[in-house]
């Protein structure tokens, strides 16, 4: 089963449900499913073949789960960027995966300029105001036809190239394909957090990360609703919960570290919540007496996690 496919399957059963929310912008299952289409084939149109590599550095938005959407149903392998990383660590990832097509915004161009000289064969797509050697997203899209793109083979199955943090050496890229992420996000989290097609689930952390895209490999499986964030704030995102009436928080305990004054502030605010999951460090003893003094209903899932493997044990 593929990730793409998974969509296509909300599109036609839930057409109108919300899949994602970030800001004041939101997007249908059918609406993500049409845009995609046409991403996946402008792609294909272009060049982009099965097994191929697409660099993806844009900050979580709507725009960035399109994109996602549309490159796993070419049967290309995203390489998902942070954003925050520096340029030298930018430049060495995009060197290392060389990929065939990069997408970043037109504030981040300069993060990317030194990669794009030394190759200018690869398709840069801007989002924002593009140059004449780069095309805009929007053009992307515009120019896809929306039928579903061909029908991906069983294998190869690879999804995912993402990179390790590099703490022990330089970063290393771990393929996780379509089978792993489904298996991890889509059937064993599902079941251990006991997530249904009515949770609302909040990704605070970018989606490069792999705890970020495993959430919307949940909201995939599930049908549920993403909410994101451009760029985490603490006091936004205990609003954010509270209008969206988020049902699961996933982060890393800093991000409920920092949040902790404002829940502390307006507990009510988390009324509708019932479950923080979180991973990629140890989760601090003071945190945690703090935050079940302040929301005694919220549950707590910590766990330990690989890019290479997703989920070791909780």
């Amino acid at each position: 089963m593929k990730l793409g496919a998974i969509l296509s399957g909300n599109a036609q059963r839930i057409p109108d449900k919300v899949a994602v929310v970030c800001g004041d912008r939101q997007i249908t299952f059918a609406e993500l499913d049409k845009t995609s289409n046409q991403i996946a084939n402008a792609l294909l149109d272009k060049g982009i073949a099965l097994g191929d590599r697409v660099a993806v550095l844009m900050p979580n938005g709507i725009e960035l789960i399109e994109m996602l959407s549309g490159i796993v149903k070419t049967g290309a392998l995203t390489v998902p960027l942070s954003p925050r990383l520096a340029e030298k660590e930018i430049d060495f990832i995009l060197g290392h995966s060389e990929p065939s097509a990069i997408v970043f915004p037109d504030n981040l161009r300069d993060s990317v300029k030194q990669s794009l000289s030394r190759s200018q064969n690869i398709l840069s797509i801007c989002v924002g105001s593009s140059r004449s050697d780069e095309i805009s997203l929007p053009d992307l899209v515009a120019a896809g036809d929306p039928a579903p793109p061909p029908s991906l083979p069983v294998q190869p199955d690879d999804c995912v190239l993402g990179y390790t943090s590099g703490t022990t050496g330089l970063p290393k890229g771990a393929i996780g394909t379509h089978a792993n992420l489904l298996a991890i996000g889509g059937l064993i989290c599902t079941q251990e957090w006991e997530l249904t097609a009515d949770d609302v689930i909040f990704a605070s952390t970018p989606m490069s990360h792999r705890t970020g895209f495993s959430r919307l490999v949940n909201a995939f499986q599930l049908g549920c609703r993403l909410i994101l964030q451009p760029s985490f704030d603490p006091a936004e995102a205990v609003d954010i919960i509270a209008r969206e009436k988020v049902t699961v928080l996933s982060g890393v305990p800093t991000i409920v570290r920092m949040m902790m004054d404002f829940i502390e502030a307006k507990p009510k605010a988390l009324a509708t919540l019932r479950l923080i999951v979180t991973t990629g460090e140890v989760f601090p003893e003071p945190v945690k007496a703090r935050l079940f003094k302040a929301v005694p209903h919220v549950g707590l899932y910590t766990y330990l996690a690989q890019t290479e493997a997703g989920v070791v044990t909780g």
